[in-house]
């Protein structure tokens, strides 16, 4: 059997500072559709160009990157090789492939369930992609749904078995299924909140906001949260990845692009009380203190005032490991389930000193809830 292969690290051939700035003035153009500050980052080398490329996929952002280009001088364009361009272009051209797939899926899924009378909420993915100004650049992963009552999930269950596909349930208690290729979960909770008290406070969140609407290629609709439940999703979404294994800038992209599109219908004082109670409040300031430094979205449109003085712990964090910290040097590639959950958990050991500074109560809940999900794996075998 091959042994799981240990990864690099996000380490590139003449060091990482100009193209790091060069994949996010490219990003940044991308998605506020306005050119970024280009000033001293050109002529970047041949190599820096191949690490552009790199740093764009280990970051899962390689189509927006791609897009940026649109807006750099002419003179770098000429400069960068065929052969990053042939690269690029066809990452692009496979994410707005794999859209396409995912979004049919999606509207697919949306039906079945829809015919047994269930309405699953959509989480994250298609449903964060339409803040985007091209929907189809969001490099997808899979399809996250949730339904919020055990009697929902064995419905559920039952009519996916009963239509022959395979139905798995995982640690979290959350139903895993492939329809037509693509991977589909459905979770038993819409916010991520992990001590008792962010729990409590959770629900009253869900019940007290509601929910929305989005519309699946032009016909079929499904249930998203409510504009301050989608962006306190996003942000615990975050900080659950950050606390773990890593979080890459895709999904911080995400909670920025939803910034933009919610902000306008989110009652500041509300949302700042929201992270207060849920005890992220400090976490949320340098989530804010990124997005706004690192990523150019505007303070004006911040959900909330909360504001770190500065962002560099989520930096480090970003491009120590990139999506998900699947990049970070010594991460195994393919490792069996059990050595991931202890991988995953020795990360959160590692990241204590961030975690207990930024979200305590979330960082003791999330190692908690692990474990416990572990031992009832192991109880279930």
């Amino acid at each position: 059997m091959k042994e799981p292969t240990e990864t690099k690290g996000l380490e590139y051939a003449r060091g990482p500072e100009r193209p790091r700035k060069a994949v996010l003035a490219l990003l940044t153009s991308a998605l506020w559709r306005e050119p970024a500050e280009f000033g001293g980052l050109f002529p970047l080398s041949e190599q820096e160009w191949e690490d552009v490329a790199q740093i764009a996929e280990d970051q899962t952002v390689t189509a927006l990157v791609t897009r940026g280009l649109d807006f750099i001088p002419e003179s770098a364009e000429a400069e960068i090789p065929e052969t990053v361009l042939a690269r690029l272009a066809a990452k692009a051209d496979a994410t707005e492939r794999q859209n396409l797939r995912m979004n049919t899926a999606l509207a697919e899924v949306a039906r079945f369930f829809g015919n047994l009378g269930l309405a699953p909420v959509l989480q994250k993915g298609q449903g964060v992609a339409r803040f985007y100004p091209e929907p189809l650049l969001r490099e997808c992963g899979d399809i996250d749904l949730c339904l919020s009552s055990s009697g929902e999930m064995k419905l559920a269950a039952e009519a996916l078995s009963r239509s022959g596909i395979s139905v798995r349930t995982d640690s979290e208690s959350a139903l895993n299924f492939t329809w037509n290729g693509v991977e589909v979960e459905i979770h038993p909770s819409l916010l991520d909140a992990n001590s008792p008290s962010a729990k409590a406070y959770s629900e009253k969140i869900i019940t007290g906001e509601g929910y929305g609407s989005f519309a699946l290629n032009g016909s079929c609709g499904i249930s998203v949260p409510a504009p301050m439940t989608d962006l306190i999703l996003l942000n615990l979404h975050i900080l659950k990845h950050a606390l773990g294994r890593g979080v890459g800038l895709r999904q911080i992209c995400d909670y920025a692009l939803a910034c933009r599109s919610l902000h306008a219908s989110v009652d500041s004082g509300k949302m700042a009380e929201a992270c207060e109670e849920l005890g992220i409040a400090k976490w949320t300031g340098l989530l804010h203190a990124f997005v706004t430094g690192v990523l150019r979205l505007p303070e004006a449109e911040l959900p909330c005032p909360l504001m770190s003085k500065k962002y560099k712990p989520l930096e480090d964090i970003v491009w120590r490991g990139g999506n998900f910290g699947q990049h970070a040097k010594g991460a195994v590639k393919a490792e069996p389930a059990f050595r991931h959950k202890i991988g995953t958990a020795l990360s959160f050991c590692r990241n204590s000193f961030f975690a207990l500074g930024y979200a305590p109560g979330e960082a003791v809940g999330l190692v908690l809830g692990l474990f416990r999900g572990q031992f009832k794996s192991q109880a279930a075998l």
